[in-house]
């Protein structure tokens, strides 16, 4: 994810990781699976990007972004509507997906899970 007023945030052309090297990057830490992604785009595509600032609190790395102090590497789905930021689509082969899963009981009330899926709009 890059500030709205990133440089490449109205880029028209495909973008690829490697497009990404010489940008600082602030990550979020070892906790996340985000900078488990991150390390194999690393490692796929033979390059390093600096990581200018470790956190494991995602409004925090939203707001840097947000300042343009450096991009991050966060799911789409983290985003709202007024983050001030742009997810780029990376075209690279082996570009991991985060998928989300929720589970249930057949007793849980419909009326819950009805609510808690509106609120997301990755649910179907």
């Amino acid at each position: 994810m890059i500030s709205k007023d990133h440089p490449l945030a109205h880029q028209t052309q495909p973008l690829y990781f490697k497009d990404l090297a010489s940008y600082p990057f602030i990550a979020l830490t070892n906790s996340f699976t985000h900078n488990k992604a991150f390390s194999r785009l690393e490692t796929i595509n033979a390059i390093h990007p600096t990581r200018i600032f470790h956190t494991d609190d995602i409004q925090i790395v939203k707001k840097l972004v947000a300042q343009n102090v450096g991009i991050s590497f966060i799911t789409a789905i983290a985003l709202q509507p007024d983050d001030d930021l742009v997810a780029l689509d990376l075209v690279d082969k082996g570009v991991p997906e985060f998928k989300i899963g929720l589970a249930y009981r057949e007793s849980f009330p419909p009326a819950l899970l009805d609510l808690i899926t509106s609120f997301h709009p990755w649910s179907n």
